[in-house]
């Protein structure tokens, strides 16, 4: 609650009031989110793979890629329904949570790298669909992008709870993020009557 309150500080001081009224808050929260499955992504991966520099880079250039298919898929409009998404990134972080990457190590490496490709990509999949989805709504892309921008700042802040309440509480914080952003989006698409 204190960095979202930091942010809409900085936003108020950047912008001006107007700044904290602007409709761009289900951006800034999936910003949120998805520095989130980052963290959990690489954690995952140091976990299944050792924490060497070599996985980080794997993690986040497939992080890249797989967020690259999405907004393809989003642009081609060959995306899944807002709704299914967030259902779907529901599902695979709550398993994320509830079943920890350590208990998925196995001798075999083809199918390390198979769990670990289904563990971290198809959540982010799923989060880069919502993400596009939302910002082709948007009618001031670049002024939706900076709050993007400054949730995943406050993401990265809030990875810190991981301390105090553990990796696997990333997950439901990330859960709660994109759920966020669905219910913006949602009320703001309700026709006015």
């Amino acid at each position: 609650v204190g960095v979202v309150f930091v942010c809409v500080v900085f936003v108020g001081l950047g912008a001006g009031f107007s700044g904290v009224l602007a409709p761009f808050w289900s951006l800034f929260v999936v910003g949120v989110g998805f520095l989130l499955l980052v963290r959990i992504g690489i954690t995952a991966l140091s976990l299944l793979f050792g924490s060497t520099w070599t996985v980080n880079v794997a993690v986040i250039a497939s992080i890249l890629c797989v967020a690259l298919i999405g907004a393809r898929l989003t642009a081609a409009n060959r995306q899944l329904p807002v709704i299914t998404c967030l259902v779907a990134l529901t599902v695979l972080l709550a398993i994320s949570a509830l079943l920890p990457p350590g208990q998925l190590v196995t001798t075999l490496p083809w199918l390390r790298w198979i769990i670990a490709a289904a563990y971290v990509g198809l959540p982010v999949l799923f989060g880069t669909m919502i993400f596009s989805q939302i910002l082709a709504e948007q009618e001031s892309p670049a002024a939706a992008l900076a709050f993007n921008t400054l949730g995943g700042v406050a993401g990265g802040v809030l990875e810190y709870a991981s301390m105090v309440l553990g990796i696997s509480a990333l997950n439901w914080l990330a859960i709660a993020a994109y759920t966020l952003a669905v219910a913006v989006l949602l009320l703001k698409r309700r026709p006015v009557s």
